[in-house]
């Protein structure tokens, strides 16, 4: 036999064995013991996350290069609360955070002010 023949036959009988062999897993079963409270604490989690925002706070309304601009620098100096544009016609508005109470739109608002002298609150309806 030639070496290229015999090679190829070893390298056959190789593959060939490889998937003769029966591969063996443990299995494991886990029991979680878990407190009621948590499952209930997780319930009153989601529906507070369902609730909608009452109120936001308008820095901002204009024309849309004005916006665009006012936006980014909005951007650059409050990262805690997000910004968008709201578009109207012809004006644009800038409106930054989503506020569940006016006393936590209010608390924002001062902080906000300090950059943006026109900014008020704006209730969501």
């Amino acid at each position: 036999m030639s070496v290229t023949i015999f090679k190829t036959l070893i390298t056959i009988s190789i593959v060939l064995l490889s998937f003769g062999v029966k591969t063996q897993a443990q299995n494991a079963n886990v029991t979680v013991n878990q407190d009621e409270k948590i499952a209930k604490l997780l319930d009153v989690k989601k529906q507070i996350n369902k609730k909608n925002y009452n109120f936001t706070i308008q820095i901002f309304k204009g024309n849309v290069d004005k916006a665009s601009a006012t936006l980014t620098v909005y951007q650059k100096l409050f990262t805690q609360w997000r910004a968008t544009i709201e578009y109207g016609n012809p004006d644009r508005k800038i409106w930054a955070g989503k506020f569940l109470t006016r006393l936590n739109a209010e608390r924002a608002l001062i902080k906000i002010k300090k950059q943006f002298n026109d900014a008020f609150i704006v209730p969501l309806r």
